[in-house]
Parts: C-alpha cells; sequence; structure tokens
C-alpha cells in the first residue's frame, strides 16, 4: 500500500523519460523526414506492467500512470531549428538574427562549434519554457469547464488510460484487452501481409471508379478508425460521416463542374485542391466563429427557455474567456506568476525584435494580440478538436498569425518561424486537459500533471535540439539518407508568405467562413449534431470518415441496447484493444519495410 500512494517512484521516473527520451529521437527524425510522429504510450504502458508485475504481485496504479504521464511529455525543436537551417543552406538570400541561428558562414562550413550554437538553443529553450508554461496555466484553470463536456472524450488519452486500469485490475479484465489486441493485432497484420505479398493495397477501398464524376468515396480498412470512432461520441463521428459523404459525394462534383476544384485520379492532389480551394474556409468558420456564435446562442436559447435545467451545459468562448481571466485575477499568486510571465514575453519580444524590420514597439503589439486573443481561441479549438476526435490540425495558425503578418506589409522569414514561442502555447490543451478529465481513472492530480510535464519537457527538448544538429551534421538535410520532407514543405510555405507571393484572397472565402460558422453553431444548439464533428469532417481526407462512421453507428447501438454504462465497463476496453494493437502493427509493418526497401 506504501508503494501505491507514492507518485514518483525512482523506476517510474526512468522508465518514463526512457520512452520520453526514445519518442523524441523517433519522432525528432520521422519530424524531420517525413513531416510526422508516432506515440509510444501503449508500449510504455505494457512494458512497465511487465517489468512491475515481475518485481511485485500488486502492480502500482500510480506508477504506471507516472510511466505514461512522463513518457508523453516532450517537447520538440526540430521544426524552427532544422527549418532555419535548410533555409539558410538552400536560399542563398535567406538569413536570420544571431538569437535564432548562427551566423551563414557557420552553417554553410557546418560547424557545431557552442560558442555559436549556445545562444539560440538558450534563446528557444527560454521561450518555450515561458510559452508552456503560460498554456499549462490556462489548461489548469479551464481544465475542469472543458472536461466536462460530455463530448470531449479524449479518445487517445482514454485508451491509454483504460489500459492502465485494465493492467492493474488483472484477471478479466486483462485477459479482455488481451484477447482484444490480439485479434486486433492478427487482423492487421493479416491485411498487411496480404498487401506485401500481391503488391497491391488491400486495405484501402477506392469506390470513385463505379461512381459519377467527381464523387470519391474511399474505405480504409483499419480497426484503429473503427475503434476511434467507437471511442468518440456517436454523435461526433456521425456528424463527422454525414459532412465527410455530403461533401465528397454530393458536393464535389458541383464544385469539379464548376471549375473551383481541379479535378484528379490522384486522391491526395484532389484532397489538396478541395481543401484550400473549398472546405477550409466553412471549416474553419465552424472552428472559429462558432465557438463564438455558439456563446450567443446559448445565451439566447437561455433567456428564452428560462429554467435552469435548460441552460447549455458547454460553455462558449466568450463565457471561457470570462471565466478564464476571473479566475486568475481573483487568485493573488497566480495573478503575479502569469503578469509576470507576459511580461517577460513582452520585453524579450522588443529585445529579441521577431517582426524586425518593423520599429521595435510593433513587436509587442502583435505579441499583445497573440496572447490575449488569437491563442485562446486556438487553445480552446485545438482542445475541443482532440477532445471530440482525437485529432488536432495546425492549419488554425495560418488564419490567426499568418494572414495578419502577411497583410501587414512584413516581409521576412524570422516572423512566421519564431512568432510561435512568443505566445501560450496553445497544444498543451490536449495533453492536459485529457489527463483532467482521466486524473480520477489514473489515480493522478494536478501536482502530478505538472511535475510529469516538467521531467519530461525539459530534457526532450535539449534532445531534439541536439539530435536536429547532429543529423544535419552527419547526414545533411534534403540527401538520400535524410529527404527531409518535413522540411522542405514548411521551408515552401514560409518562403511564399515571406517574400508575399501569396495573397490573401486565395486563403479564405470570407462569405463560406461566415456561413459555415453561423450554420455550425445553430445546428449544435438546436440537434444533436457536433459543430466539430461537421468541420472535421470537411477538413480530414476521404479515406476516413467510412470506419470513423462505423465505430459511431457501433458506439450507438451499445448505447441503445446495453445502456451508456456498457461503454464504460467493456466497451472502451474492447475498442481500446483494438485500437492498440491495431496502431502497434501498423507502426512495426511501416519502420521494417521502410528498413527493407
Amino acid at each position: 500500500m506504501e508503494r501505491a500512494r507514492r507518485s514518483f517512484t525512482f523506476r517510474s521516473v526512468i522508465i518514463g523519460l526512457f520512452f520520453a527520451i526514445l519518442g523524441t529521437c523517433v519522432n525528432t527524425y520521422l519530424g524531420i523526414n517525413f513531416g510526422m510522429g508516432i506515440g509510444l504510450s501503449v508500449i510504455a504502458i505494457l512494458i512497465s506492467y511487465f517489468l512491475f508485475s515481475k518485481a511485485e504481485e500488486q502492480v502500482s496504479l500510480k506508477e504506471i500512470s507516472i510511466v505514461y504521464l512522463i513518457s508523453t511529455s516532450s517537447l520538440q525543436a526540430y521544426w524552427v531549428l532544422g527549418t532555419a537551417i535548410f533555409m539558410t543552406e538552400y536560399f542563398k538570400d535567406v538569413s536570420f538574427p544571431g538569437w535564432l541561428l548562427p551566423p551563414n558562414e557557420v552553417v554553410y562550413a557546418k560547424s557545431l562549434d557552442l560558442h555559436y550554437w549556445i545562444l539560440p538553443i538558450f534563446t528557444l529553450f527560454c521561450l518555450e519554457l515561458i510559452s508552456t508554461g503560460l498554456g499549462l496555466i490556462i489548461s489548469l484553470v479551464l481544465g475542469e469547464d472543458l472536461a466536462s463536456e460530455e463530448r470531449m472524450v479524449f479518445p487517445n488519452i482514454a485508451m491509454s488510460a483504460s489500459l492502465i486500469k485494465a493492467c492493474t485490475r488483472g484477471g478479466e479484465t486483462v485477459r479482455l484487452v488481451t484477447i482484444t489486441m490480439i485479434l486486433g493485432s492478427c487482423i492487421t497484420l493479416f491485411l498487411r501481409l496480404i498487401s506485401l505479398i500481391t503488391g497491391k493495397e488491400t486495405t484501402l477501398i477506392n469506390l470513385s471508379p463505379y461512381l459519377p464524376y467527381g464523387s470519391v468515396l474511399l474505405i480504409s480498412l483499419n480497426l484503429g478508425f473503427i475503434a476511434l470512432g467507437y471511442i468518440l461520441s456517436a454523435e461526433v463521428s456521425l456528424s463527422l460521416l454525414a459532412s465527410g459523404l455530403f461533401l465528397y459525394l454530393l458536393l464535389l462534383p458541383f464544385l469539379c463542374l464548376k471549375g473551383i476544384v481541379m479535378y484528379s485520379q490522384d486522391i491526395n492532389q484532389l484532397y489538396n485542391s478541395l481543401l484550400f480551394n473549398f472546405s477550409i474556409s466553412p471549416a474553419l468558420g465552424m472552428l472559429l466563429l462558432g465557438g463564438i456564435s455558439l456563446s450567443i446562442l446559448n445565451m439566447v436559447k437561455e433567456k428564452i427557455l428560462r429554467k435552469e435545467e435548460e441552460k447549455a451545459t458547454r460553455k462558449g468562448l466568450i463565457e471561457l474567456y470570462k471565466v478564464l481571466w476571473e479566475r486568475i485575477l481573483v487568485n493573488k499568486y497566480l495573478r503575479y506568476l502569469v503578469f509576470a510571465l507576459l511580461a517577460l514575453t513582452l520585453i524579450l519580444a522588443y529585445i529579441l525584435n521577431p517582426l524586425d524590420p518593423f520599429p521595435r514597439y510593433v513587436s509587442p503589439l502583435f505579441v499583445l494580440y497573440a496572447a490575449l486573443l488569437a491563442s485562446f481561441l486556438e487553445f480552446i479549438i485545438l482542445t475541443r478538436m482532440a477532445g471530440e476526435t482525437g485529432m488536432t490540425m495546425g492549419v488554425l495558425g495560418i488564419m490567426l498569425y499568418d494572414v495578419p503578418i502577411l497583410v501587414s506589409g512584413y516581409r521576412g522569414y524570422t516572423a512566421y518561424m519564431a512568432l510561435s514561442y512568443f505566445k501560450p502555447s496553445p497544444w498543451t490543451g490536449p495533453s492536459v486537459v485529457g489527463l483532467i478529465k482521466y486524473s480520477d481513472l489514473l489515480g493522478i492530480d494536478y501536482r502530478d500533471i505538472i511535475k510529469g510535464k516538467l521531467l519530461g519537457w525539459v530534457p526532450t527538448f535539449l534532445l531534439s535540439a541536439l539530435l536536429t544538429l547532429l543529423l544535419w551534421k552527419n547526414l545533411g538535410f534534403a540527401t538520400s539518407e535524410m529527404p527531409s520532407l518535413g522540411l522542405i514543405q514548411a521551408a515552401l510555405y514560409i518562403r511564399m508568405l515571406a517574400t508575399g507571393s501569396l495573397t490573401g484572397g486565395g486563403l479564405l472565402d470570407v462569405r463560406l467562413f461566415m456561413m459555415g460558422g453561423l450554420l455550425g453553431a445553430l445546428l449544435e444548439v438546436v440537434t444533436p449534431i457536433s459543430l466539430t464533428g461537421l468541420a472535421m469532417g470537411l477538413l480530414l481526407p476521404p479515406q476516413y470518415m467510412i470506419p470513423i462512421g462505423i465505430g459511431g453507428f457501433l458506439r450507438l447501438y451499445t448505447d441503445r441496447v446495453y445502456g451508456r454504462g456498457y461503454f464504460r465497463e467493456r466497451g472502451l476496453l474492447i475498442a481500446t484493444g483494438f485500437m492498440a494493437s491495431s496502431m502497434v502493427v501498423e507502426i512495426l509493418v511501416l519502420l521494417l519495410t521502410s528498413l527493407f526497401k
């Protein structure tokens, strides 16, 4: 019992840090080369359970939870460092201030002399800690409000929490998860082996050739996506399915006919054309304007109904913003800490002036906008996306930061690279609020979350920076050993903005933005439809909607036939087993095929 009461035992910290470091190494390499990352939390949970169960009969829930908490707490430095290095090497007209990157001559010579690198790494490290610290505060202040929303299930964290609970329960619970994981692994591996043996794609069915011109229907045979759809609420999954089917089956042919979207048999090209020429505008309207509209409609609904029991349980953006500052201002220590961190951010913005050659006072003004408004909007939207669908997208930054910088007349690179460090990090929300949601199930509290995050954040950021430099020094970027697709994509996008070759008109259709926001908010208020689910159906590639929708129908069935309690008692465990095993097998197959190509 004594061990069960202790959170941060030596072995839990060491194993958690090991997987945090391992994940940082893997994701730094994958992020640079492919613009993607993978999670190792499932493996960390299973290995820690195996090791702990060998040492003692009763495994501590808290110890495994701490392993999970630390192993999923990482910060990456590869994006800003790697992209800046790549751009300096391949575009000779690019240069950055000394606090972001050493002089061009040092980069050209591939020198790792600490005399030149310690300043940019230390500066980015300090900015990252301040930014992440402010994001952590927002997460803790608003965590209960967001976590209490019924649709906020945080499927990825729910899966891990369910797996941890299953491990510590033992007996039937462990057997249930084990059986589903074995079955899920066998099915996923079988489908992948058929693809490898026949040389034909067996995990993706393309029915588009049998449909009218322009219509697209892809079905991904992926247990992980079906399990994800089940873990989400049925409202979110089925809203996503409905908007996806409407977009790809009914609306896309019309858009192709009108020339708004360029039709292509290459699904990736067609998806990109649809996203940037149409669907991004109403989707962002739902996510950005829809939250504000939801606040107004909720207030109108309350006034009309005039019944306490009819009040909306989900707060809109205006309500959450008010709650955030009320709680910060009423707590003396929290108030001093937030104002100190904000003041330090403004001082650094004035000294470093990321918007140079604009006057120094412009940078703190933009940072005020980002810190007090834009980052809050991004925080709430990203957290709700992660909570309701288990997925997040960085497209919000385009509208909230990149477009305002572009239309200001700024021409340069530093602002697009570094201003993300001068604001509260919105990316803490999805993880921290999800942990708050399942804190009782995991046996952790706010102090555990803060300690675990700090233990993982500090070493992983420095390791990511060091590993980025070592990979660049020894293998180079954009080489056969390091294709650096993630950096190339980021560099080309930033170069378009920095040189002013991209006009603001093509980024957003204001009419679609307004219509999407108002319609999405109205539908959420008067129907069971999820605003976030609708938006995600417009943003995701077509192959995701069918399996996620199937999971939604399964959840609807079990909720109605067996009651909602079935999901908590057995359904989540079964879905967890299938989702975890599918993820692990997909990752292993990906790594093995990459090694033996």
